[in-house]
């Protein structure tokens, strides 16, 4: 597959903002299932897993 190639037809153009502190990273997507992501750098350096709906990290959200 290649990047930004139509799929079945439709051809999709997302965007994407991105904020990062020391050892966060916050990402805001206009499409998809889950339009945001928050990950750990110092413990998921692999971006692996998703931490925005962990209520633990609503603060480092806000």
């Amino acid at each position: 597959m290649v990047q930004c190639e139509p799929v079945d037809g439709k051809r999709f153009m997302p965007h994407r903002r991105m904020v990062r502190s020391d050892c966060d990273k916050y990402s805001l997507y206009s499409e998809g299932i889950r339009p945001e992501s928050l990950v750990d750098m110092e413990q998921d350096p692999g971006e692996m897993y998703n931490q925005a709906g962990n209520s633990k990290l609503a603060p480092v959200l806000t």
